[in-house]
């Protein structure tokens, strides 16, 4: 029986009315929350912060909560296509550099394993050491765009003018290359070195990927394992099993996925509607969806093998 004993039961039976599927569910230190398994609210931070919100800031809440109201499970992917196989070379990895680096008290550095034992700092977030290890990302890269040119039949064009490809302007580029399949079903693939230093890759329509995708102390992540992270993604929409979907169900969700032809695989959405930018940097316009990207969603995405 649902009983009002205070703000936050009131507030928690409220929320619960709006999704069949909502429960009670214990948060941390007791905290009262009231949720579903793809979103939960914490009354008790809720009711803190709500009278100190700006009007704008409310009405996101409000939006954050019709989106949740409304929210229904994505349709079933068809599957993904098998994987095609290139005639000619396989590609090869070039060497990695072997570097160490250290903190300041000349300490190395195990990037990968920072955090095996304790969790990263709250400061680890916010703070970014050694990001020059992601510079031999422009090398795979680089041997990744030798490695279609050489083996898919691809129009390749050069320079900042495939930069109106991303979603996201980068504050700094090095290069910009685009490889167009010379066929109508097939993705387009826009590979872009940046100085921070990072590799941006836009496939098909609306999918981009930034690897690292985060830099801070706290991802910890690795130039080896970004390395491996980008190849898996290049050469599964070479090999032909990116696929993207959009709008899907109600919230008009947009999803992508693929799998590499060594076994792994990716699925991921959002209920955010993909943009059409690309946006300068440090500024992000409302999402909007256009013909010409809709036009590219087609049924196949993959490239030719010469």
């Amino acid at each position: 029986m649902k009983r009002c004993c205070g703000r936050q039961p009131c507030t928690g039976n409220t929320l619960a009315t709006l999704r069949a599927d909502a429960q009670w569910q214990p948060g941390t230190d007791d905290e009262l929350t009231v949720g579903t398994e793809d979103a939960s609210f914490e009354l008790t931070l809720l009711l803190q912060h709500l009278p100190l919100a700006s009007a704008d800031q409310i009405e996101l809440f409000l939006d954050e909560i019709q989106d949740w109201r409304h929210w229904e499970p994505l349709p079933p992917p068809p599957p993904l296509p098998p994987a095609t196989r290139a005639s000619g070379a396989a590609y090869t990895r070039p060497p990695l550099p072997q570097q160490i680096f250290t903190t300041p008290e000349g300490q190395p550095i195990h990037y990968g394993h920072r955090w095996d034992e304790d969790p990263p700092p709250e400061e680890a977030y916010s703070r970014i050491t050694h990001p020059e290890r992601f510079a031999a990302l422009h090398h795979i890269a680089q041997a990744l765009i030798d490695h279609l040119r050489a083996t898919y039949d691809v129009t390749v064009t050069e320079g900042p003018a495939s930069l109106q490809d991303l979603l996201w302007a980068p504050d700094e580029t090095i290069y910009t290359i685009r490889l167009t399949p010379n066929r109508a079903d097939a993705a387009p693939l826009t590979i872009v070195s940046t100085a921070e230093p990072a590799v941006i890759v836009h496939a098909g329509a609306w999918c981009e990927l930034a690897f690292p995708d985060c830099a801070c102390d706290a991802c910890d992540e690795t130039a080896e394992g970004q390395a491996e992270e980008l190849e898996q993604f290049v050469l599964a929409v070479a090999a032909g099993t990116f696929r993207e979907r959009y709008p899907l169900g109600r919230q008009g969700a947009y999803e992508y996925a693929w799998a590499a032809p060594d076994g792994s695989s990716e699925t991921a959405s959002t209920s955010d509607p993909p943009t059409d930018s690309p946006t300068p940097p440090g500024h992000r316009t409302p999402p909007r969806s256009t013909p010409p990207r809709m036009a590219a969603l087609a049924p196949a995405f993959h490239l030719t093998p010469r």
